[in-house]
């Protein structure tokens, strides 16, 4: 029974790490802030160590955070280029911190999970 509470009260000290920010905070912080933090960070190694250009084999994933085209599309990208591999490191980091003002670290759970 200690065991299991244990790792619950890590497993949630662990998660709100990344999520420590007050609503306040979330709402002023900028985008050069959220592309330093460690779990954008740790995001960009996972998703594409960390290089803008790099397309997932099955053509589905593009740039540093690994989008679908789709999400650069709905999220105002293609100002920038068709897919996020074809845009800056700037504009992906813009509209990264883009999506997650808008639904958070849910659309890389998979890649910030290990982050926590």
């Amino acid at each position: 029974m200690i065991k299991i509470i244990t790792a619950f009260v890590l497993g949630t000290l662990l998660f709100a790490g990344c999520n420590d920010l007050s609503t306040e905070a979330q709402a002023n912080m900028t985008w050069k802030q959220f592309k330093k933090s460690p779990t954008a960070k740790c995001i960009r190694k996972r998703e594409s160590r960390n290089k803008p250009w790099v397309v997932s084999s099955n053509g589905m994933w593009h740039g540093l955070y690994q989008f679908s085209v789709s999400t650069w599309q709905n999220m105002g990208g293609t100002k920038y280029a068709w897919a996020a591999s074809q845009a800056t490191r700037k504009q992906q980091h813009k509209i990264a911190f883009k999506t997650w003002k808008r639904v958070g670290w849910s659309p890389w759970y998979h890649a910030t999970n290990p982050c926590y």
